[in-house]
Parts: C-alpha cells; structure tokens; sequence
C-alpha cells in the first residue's frame, strides 16, 4: 500500500467517485483539469504511457473488479492511483502522473499573474504592453496569436453577467440551489477569467482558468451543451 493520499490533496475523483471500468470515458476530463492547473506547454510532462500500462494491468486484475480511481499529491508529484474495494482488500495501482507537479502549479500561476502585472500594478489591457528598454516593438505578425487571444479575453469581460473578482464563498452563494451544470463567467484572481459550474451537488463546484484558446474551445462546447440556458448573471 502506497503513501496516504490526503482527501484535500484530490483533484480528480473525490467528490465524484470515478469507478476504475468507467475511468477511460472520464480522462479527458482529467486532462483538462491537468492543463488548467500547470499549462498546456506542460503537457508532454504528463506521463499518459505509465497510467496505460498499470490500468491495462489493474483492469485485468480480478481483486480490482470494483476499485475506483483517484489523482492527488504526495509528496509534490501528481499520483494516479487506482485502488481495490475496501472489502477485496488495499491493493493499489500508483503511477507518477506529473513529477514536481506542486511547483509546475506555483510556475504556473506566476506567469498567469505576470501576464497582466506589471511593477505591483494592473495592466490596461487596452493600453501598449510593457516592453523593455532598447527592444523595437514586434512585427505584428508575431503578436497576431496573443492579440487574438487578448481579444477573446475582452469579449469574455464584455458578456453580460460577467463578475469582476468574488470570493470562492462569493460563488458557492451564488450557484447554491441552482440546477447541475448552472455556471457563471468572473475574473480570476491571478488575472485572466475563471468559469465555475456547479456539479453534483451545491458543496461540488468546479473552477476553469481561460488560459489559451483550447481553455476557451472547452468552455464554449460547455455553454453550447451541458451549460446551454444554464448561466448564472446575478
């Protein structure tokens, strides 16, 4: 049995058990949550291969017919962990997910916050960025792509119902009661937009940083969908 996965170190199938036969359907799930957290040019970090070969293993094994899935940290790196119903007894199945995970998340919000500070203060997104002494100013080719993302960024500010900064009890308050999938769009405290959607349950809400433009392909499939009529502007 391996080390103590703490509940509060969980980010993916604590509060929603993932059963280890379904946990292939559930994983781009997991992927996104992954991304969100430590960026996606952090994604050939992810050690995908590892949880193939231990979930082909676990899936063939008869003491893990009803185990679940779970993914935290311990220890600074991101586990994926498959373990046996308590009744059949504690085999697990541990892979490394994400080694230096705890600091890839630290890095990452740093940059996101570094993105739109500058010297302790707020950077005007309509306003020229900042740029260091004796640098020309860039082909506007080469700022084509953060221009556009910059852009959807603005259009995300603009939507109506969109919340300037709230606390993580500020939101709960405001999805408490209300239907599975209901969302609501707001600032990120780091800088950026955050959306939140309530799953489950009222205690079961789930944050999205929009850090790049497949963050934001993810949420506009979510409110075309699931999230459809479903968001929350007051």
């Amino acid at each position: 049995m391996g080390k103590v996965m703490a509940k509060t170190a969980v980010i993916f199938g604590q509060s929603r058990p993932v059963e280890l036969k379904h946990y292939a359907s559930q994983q781009r799930a997991l992927d996104g949550i992954i991304s969100n957290e430590i960026g996606v040019e952090h994604h050939g970090d992810v050690n995908w291969s590892g949880v193939r070969v231990a979930l082909a293993s676990a899936q063939k094994d008869s003491e893990m017919d009803e185990a679940h899935v779970k993914v935290g940290v311990i220890d600074g790196d991101l586990i994926w962990r498959a373990k046996a119903n308590q009744f059949k007894g504690e085999k697990e199945y541990d892979v490394i997910l994400v080694r230096h995970y705890t600091r890839l998340v630290e890095e990452q919000e740093k940059f996101t916050s570094g993105l739109f500070r500058t010297e302790g203060s707020i950077h005007d997104p309509d306003g020229p960025l900042p740029r260091p002494a004796g640098l020309t100013a860039p082909h506007p080719a080469m700022r084509s792509a953060a221009d556009e993302f910059e852009d959807i960024l603005e259009e995300l500010k603009e939507m109506p119902g969109y919340f300037g900064t709230l606390t993580s009890k500020e939101v709960a308050a405001k999805l408490k009661g209300k239907p599975l999938n209901s969302w609501l769009v707001r600032a990120s405290s780091g800088g950026g937009v955050t959306w939140s959607v309530r799953e489950k349950n009222d205690r079961t809400i789930q944050n999205y940083r929009i850090l790049n433009e497949s963050n934001y392909e993810r949420f506009k499939e979510f409110i075309a969908g699931p999230g459809h009529s479903l968001q929350v502007t007051a």
